[in-house]
């Protein structure tokens, strides 16, 4: 009866570590296929990220051209850029999220109406935001003028196959995250011209 039971308690562990590996299987091959879907959008981000330093570096200039021409007062809204210091209305879109838009994914903030066409934009106007002059008054030119966080949740989007929650890049939620996902930048022009990605306590 005891011998009974040993290969009984026996049979039961084996059956429990068989489960246990095949679910530790299971995990590592689901977060090997988040880890590869994670690296290939990273690759097809690499010269978006470079087009998108230069849109962050135009909308820069579109806005010291205007206070230059205006007593140092700072545009009242996008669309008074438009055309004279921004020529092209399409480069309000990030161009990650131009790639993801043709698979029917928006990474827009908004939108404007420019001669009756409405056009997207994905990117945060920061200098439009109504705490923009405390922020101004505390950091001066070291302040973020215009943000861009579509890489980051294009990666998220990528690699999880869903959008993030709103809370998913705080400090206390990224070490659930993969590497890539956690590092991917938050990148913005500052009001010194500087473009660069942000800080973990810059992004807000």
């Amino acid at each position: 009866m005891n011998f009974n039971r040993r290969i009984d308690n026996r049979v039961g562990v084996a059956v429990l570590v068989v489960a246990l590996v095949a679910g530790g299987g299971y995990i590592g091959l689901k977060q090997l296929r988040s880890g590869g879907q994670a690296d290939a959008e990273v690759k097809a981000q690499e010269p978006e990220i470079a087009e998108c330093k230069k849109r962050l570096q135009t909308f820069y200039d579109a806005w010291k051209q205007y206070r230059a021409d205006h007593k140092n007062q700072d545009p009242p809204s996008v669309e008074s850029l438009i055309p004279k210091y921004i020529k092209d209305p399409s480069l309000l879109v990030c161009p990650t999220a131009e790639r993801w838009q043709k698979q029917k994914m928006m990474f827009a903030e908004g939108s404007l109406t420019i001669g009756g066409k409405q056009y997207p934009e994905s990117y945060g106007f920061k200098w439009l935001s109504a705490g923009y002059p405390k922020f101004v008054k505390k950091y001066g030119d070291k302040v973020a003028l215009v943000e861009c966080d579509v890489h980051k949740h294009a990666l998220y989007v990528a690699t999880y196959r869903r959008k993030p929650k709103p809370d998913a890049f705080d400090s206390d939620k990224t070490g659930q995250l993969l590497t890539a996902v956690r590092d991917s930048p938050t990148l913005a022009v500052r009001r010194s011209g500087t473009v660069e990605p942000l800080g973990v306590d810059e992004q807000r």
